[in-house]
């Protein structure tokens, strides 16, 4: 490996502080990125990645306006907080991500039960099967 003049090492230093990315001084410079990366990491010039990642759907006011929304009744269901934010705001959005922006605000969904209550009239019907049955 060739050791890089001051000059070189100077330069990489003056474009990471600029801001540029690993390979784009790599080609102004004509070296290898891994180069600069190792430069970048001895002198220790943090990047400055800025916005990264996708933005959100929703604003932190339209956030509120979702838990005002179930806190004051107007929406039972994620389905219907997204018509109504569609509705004031003109946002469309999916009822998962309603769900999901309620869920960040502590307000879980409650799922019913897959076995209805016995009525009177089938516990009467299970006494007198149990009745039929015991000795």
């Amino acid at each position: 490996m060739k050791a890089k003049t001051d000059e070189v090492r100077n330069k990489v230093r003056c474009y990471l502080e600029k801001g540029l990315s690993n390979r784009e001084i790599a080609d102004i410079l004509n070296i290898g990125h891994s180069t600069v990366q190792r430069l970048r990491k001895k002198h220790g010039i943090a990047s400055t990645k800025v916005n990264t990642g996708r933005p959100r759907k929703l604003s932190a006011q339209e956030h509120r306006r979702l838990v005002r929304y179930v806190t004051l009744g107007e929406a039972g269901t994620a389905t219907k907080a997204a018509e109504a934010l569609k509705r004031d705001t003109g946002t469309q959005v999916s009822k998962w991500t309603i769900a999901r922006a309620l869920n960040r605000e502590k307000f879980h969904a409650i799922v019913k039960k897959k076995k209805p209550l016995l009525s009177d009239k089938n516990i009467k019907r299970r006494k007198e099967f149990v009745k039929q049955y015991e000795k």
